[in-house]
């Protein structure tokens, strides 16, 4: 009875107001290829979302609905209210078209719910963030509805709109085909600037694997976070990631959150703030909290709640992130003045944002797109801010190295000098340099820490004995052996005893290599090689395996390996060299044959024949 009450005396209200209600309407002549529609637009609040379409077109004729301020379009940011939106459209009444479908595109993808109702409709046409994508009317980033053939008298069409996040109805009327041309440019911006996202993430991500420098990781996290909210807000991620997800779909745009949180760890890693200054990265962790607050609200507690607060302290974070670019700048931090450049520039887009979420600027190109066109910049300046980074790390390691050329020299100038001084010393001198080449020609090819041969010491053997055993026409034999399990060795064990373990493996070594032409030297961390010219394949295993028996008879203490001491694992090879080969040849044999050692339960030596003699 009450509800009926209503509805009467709201008909009655629009019967009294209807002579004074002039609603502006949008003429769907043959020269329509787009047009804003935020001057033929009126809106009405509905506080408690309860209102039906009924009472809406009720309302309409009474005059209630309010029109939308054409420069700024409808923004409502923030609000629990549902909110419907009227306009009206007719065909030219000179030349009515009986033939001519028009698009509907609300351009924002974010919205919970959008219902349409065509003139004279009950049902709706509904979609939105928190339905499939696959329920759309079309396919497309944005919520785009065929409308149907405009008539000589004006037609209105009502949307229901409602979210959880900002709320705006960006409304254009598009012809099919400008609707298809500007889709294509929309899909080709879209890909060339995710592409473009993709290429730094993989190869900042590449530079991470190779230096292990954690302020790679951190662009690459920030970059691909900002990337995920970036498609969430434009519906990119909702179409091609999770489009049958709506839950996803709505709850992916808090990427924009952990890209804010790892915004502050990569500022905090470029500045190395935690030695260089104590306020600026105490600074940076409270804005990385101040994000992290709301985001875990909106994802757990309230998406509204969160939403309203998460634009703030992006904002903070922003600010607080490129004020400690002018830091670079000041300390002359390698980069620093590409990083406040980077900074500047996406303040610049990127305010525009957070400023249309909370309807103070209108939307606009900028306003949609400037988070995309600064962020897109932002990440190329730093990554010429990274590879500057890297540039002055090398000049200062090229700049120390010339420094101890120069002192080197001036040593030599001064021993000169001395020398001129001191002619009765000269011969002494001689001598006493003589034998400091000596020495220097000793060390150049011998393992410090082992005292036995190097890996440059190594290779000149291996080149030369081949050549030799090529004229010889005689087997040239090669073992590389590995300490089995070495890493965890150290790690239990300590560095210290690591290094004692490899001393006594290399005194083995030589120990049981004791034929005159035989060279065992370190070829590399835990690596050592066994040149032994004139032994075929039989003679080298043998020798492998006393090489294995000899370790394991130390009985040094391994508790991290399978046999409870240390062993080690060798791989064995031996061919006649010839013209046609090279001795890396017969390095790749014994590689494989050590890879076949490890690989079938180490302490072990095995051969591998060569290829021709299976």
């Amino acid at each position: 009875m009450l509800k009926l009450i209503r509805i009467l005396f709201l008909m009655w209200l629009a019967v009294f107001s209807a002579w004074t209600h002039t609603a502006e309407s949008l003429v769907l002549d043959a020269q329509l290829k787009a047009q804003d529609l935020a001057p033929y637009l009126v809106a009405l609040e509905d506080t408690n979302g309860t209102l039906t379409i009924e009472e809406a077109r009720l309302m309409f004729a009474a005059g209630r609905f309010s029109p939308v301020d054409p420069t700024k379009g409808f923004n409502k940011g923030y609000t629990r209210s549902a909110w419907w939106l009227a306009f009206q459209v007719r065909a030219p009444i000179e030349n009515p078209l009986t033939d001519l479908p028009w698009l509907l595109e609300l351009a924002f993808p974010t919205l919970d719910l959008v219902e349409v109702y065509r003139p004279g409709a009950h049902t709706p046409h509904r979609a939105g963030d928190t339905y499939p994508f696959s329920e759309r009317p079309m396919r497309h980033v944005n919520f785009v509805f065929p409308m149907a053939h405009a008539t000589p008298g004006a037609e209105t069409v009502f949307l229901r709109v409602q979210s959880q996040g900002t709320l705006m109805a960006p409304l254009t009327a598009w012809s099919r085909d400008a609707f298809a041309a500007s889709s294509q440019l929309t899909y080709a911006g879209q890909a060339a600037y995710f592409g473009a996202l993709l290429a730094m993430v993989v190869y900042n991500a590449l530079l991470w694997f190779s230096l292990r420098e954690r302020v790679y990781i951190d662009y690459v996290l920030y970059v691909a976070f900002i990337g995920l909210g970036i498609g969430a807000a434009n519906g990119m991620a909702a179409e091609f990631f999770w489009p049958d997800s709506g839950w996803l779909a709505n709850y992916s745009y808090w990427a924009f959150g952990f890209a804010g949180i790892f915004l502050t760890r990569f500022a905090r890693s470029f500045l190395n703030t935690a030695a260089t200054s104590i306020w600026l990265d105490r600074s940076l962790r409270v804005a990385g909290a101040l994000v992290a607050v709301p985001t875990v609200i909106g994802l757990f507690i309230s998406y509204y709640a969160g939403g309203r607060l998460v634009s703030a302290a992006l904002f903070i974070a922003l600010m607080v992130s490129a004020g400690s670019g002018v830091y670079c700048v000041m300390h002359r931090i390698p980069g620093g003045r590409l990083y406040l450049l980077s900074w500047f520039l996406f303040l610049l887009f990127a305010t525009m944002y957070p400023l249309r979420n909370y309807g103070l600027v209108p939307t606009n190109f900028f306003t949609v797109h400037g988070i995309q066109i600064g962020s897109l910049v932002e990440m190329m300046l730093l990554s010429f801010a990274l590879a500057a980074r890297i540039n002055h790390i090398r000049a200062d390691k090229e700049k120390a190295q010339k420094a101890a050329l120069d002192e080197h020299a001036l040593l030599v100038a001064t021993l000169q000098e001395t020398e001129k001084v001191l002619e009765q010393r000269v011969a002494e001198r001689t001598e006493q340099l003589e034998q400091a080449n000596l020495r220097l020609s000793s060390l150049s090819i011998t393992d410090s820490l082992t005292k036995i041969a190097n890996r440059r010491r190594f290779d000149e053997v291996l080149v030369k004995e081949w050549k030799r055993m090529e004229r010889l026409g005689q087997p040239l034999a090669l073992a590389m052996i590995d300490i089995d399990w070495f890493k965890k060795y150290n790690d239990h064990y300590g560095h210290q005893a690591g290094d004692a373990c490899l001393v006594t493996v290399a005194e083995t070594l030589a120990a049981n290599v004791g034929r005159p032409g035989d060279l065992a030297a370190r070829y590399g961390g835990e690596e050592f090689a066994v040149i032994a010219p004139g032994i075929d394949g039989a003679g080298a295993l043998a020798m492998a395996r006393k090489i294995c028996s000899a370790v394991s008879a130390k009985d040094l203490p391994h508790a991290e390996s399978l046999f409870a001491h240390v062993t080690v694992s060798v791989g064995v090879a031996s061919l006649i060299p010839s013209a046609e080969t090279e001795p890396d040849a017969l390095l790749k044999l014994a590689d494989e044959a050590l890879y076949q050692a490890k690989a079938t339960g180490r302490n072990r030596a095995l051969m591998k024949p060569p290829a021709d003699t299976g």
